[in-house]
């Protein structure tokens, strides 16, 4: 175990480490080194948000949501909007390969007692910044692709029932029960192709593979884990999902706060919006931080169960992700 590289990320005993293990190992990782996961998540973080507020700003324009009451939504827009939505999502998969594998780097360098900076992370990214694009292309086709084909189905019906006309009741009843039934199955493919695939950018970094080879290298280490898995990012998501709602709870109780203060003291109309603004900006920077932290999670605890199933599949390696292997080496 001494000469394994990664011997911090591998389970104290004989067996496949445990979710429990998992977590702890996650949480100590993150705790000891959030400031620099913190830095790796920021671009993922901004060009996340920024793609939410051109996506919400779509819908709005796009006729979906009437401005008039009986007035009937245009569902002709759909097509349209999720046409904007693909296209703008494709900047958002290249910045998200490069974080994937920036952040992967980083874990398997902190896994090896290495310092590591998010300037050298995310240098050893770009100097493979084709072929983690090509892997990222790779991973969302397979994993969401069953999705995509749905939704732009429902897209592509929405816009035909409505052409010259308006919906037809008879016809909504029968499809939309069908293509739910289509997008829940699609819904569970996705979730079993993330665990299936999920190792790959850890593997491609670590073992200097082509995305191809980082596929099927995922599928072979991920085989009898993908239940522990899973129980590991469900404990990961409600940890979330509790943050999220601790500040929402926050920043909406100060700006319910603040608006009987505003009636209270009588406070111009000027003061009212400054303050609003102000609340808005700070959930703004709440949910920056939430979202490079929570993305570095989820990679962190792909990267440790890669790091423990490749000592349990391959048995001791004397060499890791460097010259030898192959691999990077950090800047």
């Amino acid at each position: 175990m001494s000469t394994y590289p990664f011997a911090p990320f591998v389970s104290t005993t004989p067996l496949p480490i445990s979710t429990g293990e998992v977590l702890d190992k996650l949480w100590k990782t993150l705790r000891g080194n959030w400031k620099l996961y913190l830095w790796l998540g920021s671009p993922l973080a901004a060009v996340g948000i920024l793609f939410l507020a051109l996506y919400a700003g779509a819908l709005f324009v796009s006729g979906i949501f009437p401005m008039h009451p009986g007035v009937m939504p245009d569902l002709r827009a759909f097509f349209w909007v999720y046409c904007a939505m693909f296209i703008g999502s494709i900047p958002n998969l290249f910045v998200f390969a490069l974080y994937q594998a920036a952040t992967a780097f980083a874990t398997l360098s902190k896994a090896r007692g290495q310092q590591i900076t998010m300037r050298e992370a995310y240098a050893a990214a770009w100097r493979k910044a084709g072929r983690y694009c090509w892997l990222m292309i790779l991973h969302y086709l397979w994993v969401a692709g069953p999705i995509v084909v749905v939704m732009m189905l429902v897209a592509v019906l929405m816009g035909l029932i409505q052409i010259g006309t308006h919906p037809n009741p008879a016809v909504l009843f029968v499809t939309i029960p069908l293509f739910f039934l289509f997008y829940l199955g699609a819904m569970v493919y996705a979730i079993w192709m993330a665990l299936r695939l999920g190792l790959a950018f850890p593997a491609s970094v670590a073992e200097d593979l082509p995305a191809a080879a980082a596929l099927k290298r995922s599928s072979r280490l991920s085989f009898g884990v993908k239940g522990k898995l899973f129980l590991t990012l469900v404990v990961v998501a409600a940890i979330s999902y509790a943050v999220v709602l601790v500040v929402e709870f926050v920043v909406f109780g100060v700006a319910a706060l603040g608006v009987v203060l505003f009636q209270l003291l009588h406070l111009s109309m000027a003061v009212g919006i400054a303050l609003g603004v102000l609340a808005a900006l700070i959930f703004m920077v709440l949910m920056f931080l939430y979202t490079a932290l929570a993305w570095s999670a989820y990679s962190i605890t792909f990267t440790i169960v890669y790091c423990d199933q490749r000592w349990r599949v391959d048995g001791a390696v004397t060499s890791g992700f460097g010259p030898s292997a192959g691999g990077i080496v950090p800047a």
